[in-house]
């Protein structure tokens, strides 16, 4: 079962080297805990508004590493899992990835579970089960019409007409309640 007030932690781009790899905190201690590993060229994380970002620096000391970075901060509750949420933009080196977000469990994050982030959005209301559901499948799709069937479902058109049956479904009962109701009448 998911724990929803802590805060969580995980690379959130694809597995491997790259030109850019994303890692994501999210939680009530994520500004702080991202504030253990970015030193900002401008404004601090605790500074900057929602829906923005700063340049400036990973520093991991443990590791001896320093390299280039970009944050982005999205406020609670209008984030993708309606917490306070930080992005962490990183080379995609391996290496550096790894270590970055072993120095954010360090600083207090928990290692997020695997369909966690989508978890929170669900539990908060920010996404409903069957976009929940089509996020997993998008993940996971082994092939363009998989890919396809999960971003149509992300689109909310199973949604839609789930409605729309149901609200056939309610004309039509009410036509039976109705037809019983004159029976008995009669």
């Amino acid at each position: 079962m998911f724990r929803t007030e802590d805060t969580i932690a995980a690379i959130s781009s694809a597995a491997g080297p790259g030109p850019r790899a994303v890692v994501r905190v999210s939680g009530p201690k994520a500004i702080a805990i991202a504030q253990a590993t970015f030193r900002s060229a401008g404004p601090g994380l605790a500074e900057l508004g929602g829906f923005r970002s700063t340049d400036g620096w990973m520093v991991l000391a443990e590791h001896d590493i320093q390299a280039p970075a970009r944050a982005y901060r999205f406020v609670c509750p209008r984030s993708y899992t309606r917490q306070d949420l930080i992005e962490l933009h990183v080379p995609g080196c391996v290496a550096i990835v790894n270590a970055l977000l072993d120095a954010l469990i360090l600083s207090g994050a928990r290692l997020a579970e695997a369909g966690e982030f989508t978890a929170r959005a669900f539990f908060s209301g920010r996404v409903d089960l069957s976009q929940a559901e089509a996020v997993a499948d998008i993940i996971s799709a082994s092939d363009e019409s998989h890919l396809r069937a999960g971003l149509v479902a992300l689109g909310g058109e199973l949604r839609k007409l789930c409605k729309t049956l149901a609200c056939e479904i309610a004309e039509t009962l009410a036509t039976v309640e109705a037809s019983i109701d004159l029976a008995e009448e009669r």
